[in-house]
């Protein structure tokens, strides 16, 4: 049924700080994404667990969440219903989070008043990724059948058709990076996965690069238009240029590359398994064959990170319920890691 409005509930939860260079905050029931781009420098983060999205504040020494907002759709007789978030953007010109469901909805949160709009409705789709386009400001959202399609006016509005679900989106310049995954053979243990680069300017895909026994999860670009996939089926981290072209494949070892955040000057990867994040020195188009670094971050493992311009890393640690605040520059890593 269509749901005729939104409920909205607020807590105030205090975090804290080590002396370590790492802060902590307790955010709720899974957390699994993080987006950057609000007012103050806050993030948001998404908690499958709960269904419920987390603003969160990293100022230095008074990390803590600003506002958590479960989102419940009601239908006309009042029922309240959860489904499932699979991924939050942000609008930062007006501080809005945008969430959107397995079950076929866009959220648009604002942040400044705490009011939760439903701003899409389809049950015939499920939403599986979305990310903010800040060349033409609005929202782009990808579903499970391979549809990626602009949000306007209500509707989804069809730009491009991938090969298999869409699992993650983000930006190599101008142009649109998209990760798909499918089970290939149920039961089989084997995957089909694909990286893909598409041009919204002139409508057409630039490359999409298949992943044969491997598992493409995450792709992030660099700023001299180098992609980084990891490639946790076969233990790799790739590097692609613009045209789609491999110019590395690093293998890791019994690392499995799961999530990855770059900057000009390095390159992150973690193992949400392992609970490491190992970090790569980066020159140009080109990186070292070691990491520099190793991070540790407990059992739990990172489910997703976001480095923000403040040299401050965030990092989900799903079954802690907690997002980690790590500034690399003062908590000193792990060195003299060697892959196997």
């Amino acid at each position: 049924m269509r749901p005729i409005g939104a409920v909205l509930w607020m807590a105030l939860i205090v975090g804290c700080r080590s002396p370590s260079g790492c802060g902590s905050v307790d955010v709720g029931e899974l957390p699994q994404e993080l987006a950057a781009g609000l007012r103050g420098g806050r993030i948001a983060c998404v908690n499958v667990g709960d269904h419920s999205i987390s603003v969160i504040d990293v100022q230095r020494g008074r990390e803590h969440i600003r506002i958590k907002l479960p989102v419940a759709e009601v239908d006309a007789s009042g029922q309240e219903t959860f489904d499932t978030i699979s991924g939050a953007c942000v609008d930062p010109g007006r501080s809005i989070v945008w969430a959107a469901t397995t079950g076929g909805d866009l959220f648009a949160i604002d942040v400044a008043t705490r009011r939760v709009r439903v701003a899409l409705t389809d049950r015939g789709l499920s939403f599986s990724a979305l990310t903010w386009d800040p060349f033409r400001r609005e929202v782009l959202l990808a579903t499970d059948d391979g549809t990626i399609g602009r949000a306007r006016n209500g509707e989804l509005v069809e730009v491009h058709r991938a090969s298999r679900r869409v699992s993650r989106l983000g930006w190599m310049g101008e142009r649109l990076v998209f990760v798909t995954i499918e089970d290939a053979i149920i039961g089989s243990g084997y995957f089909q996965s694909s990286v893909g680069c598409y041009d919204l300017r002139t409508r057409t895909l630039v490359f999409e690069h298949a992943f044969e026994r491997g598992i493409a999860v995450d792709a992030v670009a660099s700023t001299n238009d180098r992609l980084w996939v990891a490639d946790s089926g076969n233990a790799q981290l790739h590097q692609f240029d613009a045209l789609g072209n491999r110019r590395l494949s690093l293998d890791l070892g019994e690392f499995l590359p799961d999530r990855l955040v770059v900057s000009q000057e390095r390159l992150l990867v973690s193992d949400r398994f392992q609970g490491r994040v190992l970090e790569f020195q980066l020159a140009g188009a080109r990186m070292g064959t070691e990491p520099t670094g190793e991070y540790r971050i407990g059992s739990h493992g990172a489910s997703a990170m976001l480095l923000m311009p403040d040299d401050v890393l965030a990092i989900t640690v799903g079954q802690a319920g907690s997002v980690l605040l790590v500034r690399p520059s003062e908590a000193a890593p792990f060195t003299g890691y060697r892959f196997p």
